[in-house]
């Protein structure tokens, strides 16, 4: 069994949605069988929910990218190559240069 378990993120969303919350962590298990019939490894299945939730708008770009266990460049690379474009608002500028200053980016 393939065990894909989710760190505890600080995911910052912007105010507008109104959630001013940590993510809790949680654990799911899925079993090879799963996996193999959907015929993807664990780190392709994380991927995929972080681009749907991206695409509903849900996560954003920093957040999608930390869930999908990718920097966001290759993120970024990832969305490209399914012609996914981003929705990039001043507020998501204002979390990543948050994000960069916090982990001493120069």
């Amino acid at each position: 069994m393939s065990n894909i378990s989710v760190k505890s993120f600080d995911l910052a969303y912007p105010k507008s949605r109104g959630v001013n919350e940590l993510i809790k962590t949680m654990s799911i298990v899925i079993s090879d069988k799963v996996l193999q019939t959907i015929q993807m490894s664990d780190t392709e299945l994380l991927q995929e929910i972080a681009i749907m939730l991206f695409e509903q708008e849900r996560f954003t770009l920093g957040q999608a990218s930390n869930f999908a266990l990718m920097n966001q460049l290759e993120f970024q690379r990832l969305l490209a190559s399914r012609k996914i474009s981003l929705h990039y608002d001043i507020a998501e500028l204002k979390e990543d240069v948050k994000s960069l200053s916090a982990n001493d980016w120069r």
